[in-house]
């Protein structure tokens, strides 16, 4: 379950950042056999899992870059991290 001080990491997966600017992130997801490209808020998210941040922190990050959708972002970050988990390109560590 996923609550405000969870923290994730990405795991050991091969990813790179892509597109013209260099936002969006690459990810080769072996559970599928495929890649996912990541838009750029969600190469944030999934750079900000680290080990470090709590999911408290990511929310608080993004606020900052887009109050316009502050209210709605803690939602969007823990069903977008419950995807990555899905997925298993993250896992929860705390």
């Amino acid at each position: 379950m996923i609550v405000e001080n969870s923290i994730f990491m990405r795991r050991n997966l091969m990813w790179r950042w892509d597109g013209e600017q260099g936002k969006h992130v690459l990810v080769g997801v072996p559970k599928t056999r495929s890649a996912h490209m990541l838009n750029p808020i969600g190469a944030k998210i999934f750079i900000l899992c680290d080990g470090k941040h709590t999911i408290t922190d990511i929310v608080s990050i993004l606020k900052e870059e887009f109050p316009e959708a502050a209210y709605r972002i803690s939602d969007d970050v823990i069903r977008f991290i419950e995807y990555l988990c899905s997925l298993e390109i993250v896992e929860q560590i705390r």
